[in-house]
């Protein structure tokens, strides 16, 4: 055998062995191939299961999905109803709070005006209360004066009674004395009397023993006492106004009735009751 021909068998046989790796890489590529073919069959049936549940589970949410903008379409058709009825309400709302302020605004005035009546209500009863106070003043003085005057009257009043009583006692012993010169002729010495002497009615009797009696009136600063004239009570004569032991008051006599008499106050330590006791000592 030639070289060359040795050669040529040696690379046929290279060629041979690289043909069987070859064919032996191919065979195990192949099944290597189909394996991974069940593998991409097995998850391709994987995948369609999941592709199907996706879909059934996409139909479900597309169902939920149309339901749910078929219940927001609702909604949205009751928010818009309602926002219709806002706006009127709004509008009306807006009209009423227009005429709340038109009438807020009648009533600020109606208020000023009822705030300067008050001022003119208070300055009127001020002014009437000053009024009042000078009636109450002049009501005062009007009691005053008229207290006085009645007293000053009630003294003019028992000193006329006093008079009047003493003009009768000197008419009767006139009478008496003219039926006495009509009956024995006697003779009558004329006496002049003093000034401010007055003839004693007759049965007065002359004693310097104390007066005693009792108060019989109180009225104002004139009391009346139980004794008078008959008992030797004279104008101007002072009684002293005792209450068991106790000073109350002195009496200066001011009028003289037969049994009674009236003066005014003096001394007053407490005002004198009917009942107490009027002496001319103590």
């Amino acid at each position: 055998m030639s070289t060359l021909t040795k050669v040529l068998i040696v690379l046929l046989s290279f060629g041979v062995i690289f043909l069987c790796a070859t064919t032996v890489s191919y065979v195990s590529s192949t099944s290597t191939a189909q394996s991974d073919l069940e593998d991409l069959r097995t998850e391709y049936k994987a995948l369609e299961g999941d592709r199907l549940a996706a879909e059934t589970e996409l139909n479900q949410v597309q169902a939920q999905a149309k339901k749910l903008e078929e219940e927001l379409q609702a909604e949205i058709t009751e928010l818009r109803k309602e926002n219709n009825m806002l706006a009127v309400d709004k509008r009306t709302a807006e009209t009423a709070s227009m005429e709340y302020q038109s009438k807020y605004t009648n009533l600020a005035s109606s208020l000023e005006s009822l705030e300067n009546t008050i001022g003119n209500l208070q300055t009127l009863l001020a002014s009437t209360q000053d009024q009042l106070e000078d009636t109450r003043a002049q009501s005062i003085r009007d009691r005053k004066y008229l207290n006085e005057t009645t007293e000053e009257l009630m003294a003019k009043t028992v000193r006329l009674e006093s008079l009047q009583a003493r003009l009768k006692q000197v008419l009767e012993q006139k009478q008496t004395l003219e039926e006495q010169l009509a009956g024995e002729e006697v003779t009558v010495a004329t006496v002049t009397p003093t000034p401010g002497e007055i003839a004693k009615p007759a049965g007065q009797v002359t004693t310097t023993q104390p007066i005693r009696g009792l108060v019989t009136e109180v009225r104002e600063n004139l009391v009346g006492i139980s004794v008078g004239a008959a008992d030797g009570v004279k104008e101007g004569q002072t009684f002293h106004v005792i209450r068991g032991e106790e000073f109350i008051c002195n009496i200066e006599v001011t009028n003289v009735d037969t049994s009674k008499a009236a003066g005014v106050l003096e001394l007053v330590e407490q005002r004198p009751r009917v009942g107490d006791n009027v002496t001319t000592e103590l």
